[in-house]
């Protein structure tokens, strides 16, 4: 039970050009709830992502946006397109109400050719909404540079011994990746071959009637990596 008491109201005709001015005052208990009918939406940015690469480069990520302004979660899922070098984690998901979640593109230009690749990324919500964002993808010929510690070795060894071996440093100063290869050959016989170590190692060796062979490594990275052989 409550009771209300409206005081000091007054009047006016639709004419008048001044609006009616008053006071209320409210006694008794009770409460009164507002709602909100607003719901928000759901939203991806960006619309596009751009990467660029050196020939051989290392994969590389960036993240897609998914705006949850709504007041309730929001189920979403991801995929990419066919291309093998294109990929989206995770692939399925809740975001938050009234929170932004985060999506990771990534894309491997291993065996990719100088060039420009065009992918898309789609994300589809709870209402089936779906979102397009398209990925560009420019890879660039690398300029490759190899460097060795040293261009010649000298053996000195007596009749029917087998000297100790001896290195080289391979290093790759350029800023691909780099494939390379090694043989030994000699004027005449056959006493000096080739053959790789243990890890990241090449062993040469002065190896009477050991045939020169050559031996192909995976790639060189650029940087302080080097594999090193072993005369």
């Amino acid at each position: 039970m409550h009771s209300e008491t409206l005081l000091g109201l007054s009047s006016r005709k639709a004419s008048d050009t001044n609006p009616p001015s008053g006071t209320i005052k409210v006694t008794g208990s009770g409460s009164i709830t507002t709602e909100n009918t607003s719901t928000g939406t759901f939203s991806v940015s960006p619309s596009a992502l751009t990467f660029s690469f050196l020939a051989g480069s290392r994969p590389s990520s960036q993240p897609i946006a998914l705006n949850n302004a709504t007041t309730g979660p929001a189920a979403f899922s991801a995929s990419a397109g066919a291309e093998s070098w294109l990929s989206v984690t995770p692939a399925t998901g809740t975001a938050p109400p009234l929170r932004i979640t985060s999506l990771s593109v990534t894309v491997n230009p291993a065996g990719l050719t100088p060039g420009t690749y065009v992918g898309t990324v789609t994300i589809s919500d709870s209402a089936a909404k779906q979102f397009s964002v398209s990925i560009t993808v420019t890879v660039n010929s690398a300029p490759l540079a190899l460097s060795l510690s040293q261009t010649s070795l000298r053996f000195r060894t007596t009749a029917g011994a087998t000297p100790p071996t001896q290195s080289i440093v391979v290093l790759n100063q350029g800023t691909g990746a780099l494939h390379w290869s090694a043989s030994a050959s000699t004027l005449s016989g056959s006493w000096l071959s080739v053959s790789p170590g243990q890890r990241n190692q090449w062993n040469f060796r002065d190896h009477r009637g050991q045939s020169g062979e050559s031996r192909h490594w995976p790639l060189l990275w650029p940087g302080p990596v080097c594999r090193r052989w072993r005369v």
